[in-house]
C-alpha cells in the first residue's frame, strides 16, 4: 500500500478556558483520523467553530496533541530530532486566512519573501532579489519591481494573499495548507486565487489541504480529489468529491449541500431544507452526549444517538461515515 504523506491517527486537540479556579480544559478535536497522499488535493469543510484551522495547525506542528500522533512519512513529528522537525516545518506550509495579520507590516515585501529563501540556504545575498523576483512573477505581481520594495499596507488584500502564497511556495514544500485564502478576498479576485493555488499544486507537485466553509470553492479547488466534513470538533463524512456531492450520507454533509444557493431562483424558492430539531449549534466547550449532531439532526433516534458516538464505518468503497443510520448494533 501506498504510505499516506500526512496521517492524523486518533488526535486531540485540548485547551484551557475560563480564569483562575473556574479554569478547565476543552476538548475542540476528539478522536480525528485523517490520511492525505501526495499530490493529493484533499478538501475540509465545516461551519465555523467546527475546529477546520485547528486541525490545519495541529498538521503543521502548531499545536501538540493531547492524545494522538501526527505522522509525516511514517514518522510522528512530535518524536522528531531537531533537525528532522526543521525539514517537517519547511516542507508542510501554512497559508492562512487573514492576508492582513499574517505579514509582518514593518517588513518590505523583498524582506518578507528573501528571509525563508536564505535561511534555507534556497539563494545567497548576491541572487536573492533575482529568486524573489521569479517568486513574485510565479505568483502573478507582475512586474516584480512594483511590488518588491513596498510594504503590505501599500497593498490590497487580494495582492497580499498572493504574497502568503509566494512566501510559502519558497521553500518548495510538499504540502500546503490552505486555510480559508479566500474568505477575506474580493469576491471578483477569488477565482484567480483558486486558479493560481491549483496551477501550483499542479506545477510543484505538492499535496493540498484546503480549509474552508464553502462548499461552492471546495467543488472547484478540490475536483478529484476527497473530502471531510467536520461538525463540533469531529469528522462526520469522508468521500471524493464527486460522491460526496452526488451523494451525501451524513445528515449534517445533506443539510451543508442544501444550503447552497442555485442559480434559478424557481429552484431555491422549491428546495425543500431537512426539518432540523433545533437550529441552535451546540457549545464546542459542552458538546452533547453521543452524536454530536443528535439535537438537530431530523433522523434522531432516542435512546441510541444520544447515548453513544457512531462508529466510523466505510458504506462504499471510499466512502466513509460517522452516524447510526449506518452502522449495525
Amino acid at each position: 500500500m501506498v504510505q499516506p504523506l500526512v496521517k492524523v491517527e486518533h488526535v486531540a486537540i485540548e485547551f484551557r478556558s475560563g480564569r483562575f479556579l473556574s479554569r478547565r480544559r476543552v476538548r475542540v478535536l476528539d478522536d480525528i483520523n485523517v490520511e492525505i497522499y501526495e499530490g493529493e488535493t484533499f478538501g475540509l469543510v465545516g461551519e465555523s467553530g467546527s475546529g477546520k484551522t485547528t486541525l490545519g495547525k495541529t498538521i503543521v506542528g502548531l499545536y501538540r496533541p493531547a492524545e494522538g500522533r501526527v505522522l509525516y512519512r511514517g514518522k510522528d513529528i512530535w518524536s522528531m530530532s531537531k533537525e528532522e522537525f526543521r525539514e517537517f516545518r519547511k516542507q508542510v506550509q501554512m497559508i492562512h486566512q487573514d492576508p492582513y495579520a499574517s505579514l509582518n507590516p514593518v517588513h518590505t515585501i523583498f524582506r518578507i519573501l528573501s528571509k525563508p529563501l536564505l535561511k534555507y540556504k534556497l539563494a545567497t545575498p548576491d541572487d536573492v532579489e533575482e529568486k524573489v523576483a521569479q517568486l513574485l512573477k510565479r505568483v502573478g505581481l507582475t512586474p516584480p519591481e512594483d511590488f518588491m520594495y513596498k510594504y503590505p499596507h501599500q497593498l490590497s488584500g487580494g495582492q497580499r494573499q498572493r504574497v502568503s502564497i509566494a512566501r510559502a511556495i519558497a521553500v518548495r514544500p510538499k504540502m500546503l495548507v490552505a486555510d480559508e485564502p479566500v474568505s477575506m478576498v474580493d469576491v471578483s479576485l477569488r477565482v484567480g486565487i483558486l486558479k493560481l493555488l491549483a496551477r501550483l499544486r499542479e506545477e510543484l507537485g505538492m499535496s493540498l489541504l484546503y480549509i474552508t466553509h464553502d462548499l461552492a470553492t471546495l467543488r472547484y479547488i478540490a475536483k478529484g480529489g476527497r473530502i471531510a466534513v467536520m461538525y463540533l470538533g469531529k469528522i462526520v463524512e469522508i468521500a471524493s468529491v464527486e460522491e460526496l456531492i452526488e451523494k451525501p450520507l451524513h445528515p449534517y454533509t445533506q443539510l451543508l449541500l442544501a444550503a447552497l444557493p442555485e442559480p434559478d431562483p424557481k429552484v431555491t424558492r422549491s428546495k425543500k431544507l431537512p426539518k432540523l430539531r433545533s437550529i441552535d449549534i451546540p457549545s464546542i466547550a459542552n458538546p452533547p452526549p453521543g452524536c454530536r449532531f443528535n439535537t438537530r439532526c431530523p433522523y434522531y433516534k432516542a435512546g441510541l444517538c444520544d447515548r453513544e458516538p457512531p462508529p466510523m464505518i466505510e458504506v462504499e468503497k471510499g466512502h466513509w461515515v460517522a452516524c447510526w443510520l449506518y452502522a449495525k448494533r
